[in-house]
């Protein structure tokens, strides 16, 4: 039994398994399978604008989806406060209360990805004028129900 583990441990020593086969290309093989199966889109990187992606990878996604963020905000409890007392634009509490609806809306966001199989949510028309353009549907009355 001794030999045997010696010379296991030789052979991995030199990239081999305990029976002698070289492991290295199988190793790759297997570690590359899972890449070639998956079958995703992505946005092209020259075209990627963060600030039109709210929710998800722009380098790998399955479904995509579209939310108008201002009709969001507009529904948020923050906002309504905001236009029924006037708030002034220039002041402290409009912008905390602008801060917290915008919060509320990405939070909405991603409660409402977390429960659908949408792994990239974006800015309304942002995806359809891409070159190529990405399929994708308006869930701006899920996130909205989702307040």
């Amino acid at each position: 039994m001794s030999v045997f583990l010696s010379s296991s441990v030789g052979n991995v020593a030199r990239g081999r398994n305990m029976f002698g086969k070289r492991t290295g290309l199988a190793a790759a093989i297997l570690l590359l399978l899972p890449a070639i199966f998956v079958v995703g889109e992505s946005i092209p990187k020259d075209q990627i604008d963060a600030s039109q992606i709210y929710f998800g990878s722009p380098a790998s996604f399955e479904k995509a989806a579209e939310v108008d963020i201002k009709t969001v905000i507009a529904a948020t409890p923050e906002y309504k406060e905001i236009a029924k007392k006037k708030i002034d634009r220039g002041t402290g509490k409009y912008w905390i209360l602008q801060g917290q609806a915008s919060n509320r809306a990405l939070k909405a966001i991603a409660d409402v990805a977390a429960k659908t199989d949408y792994d990239l949510i974006a800015e309304k028309g942002y995806l359809k004028k891409l070159k190529p353009p990405i399929a994708c549907k308006d869930i701006t009355g899920l996130v909205v129900a989702k307040l």
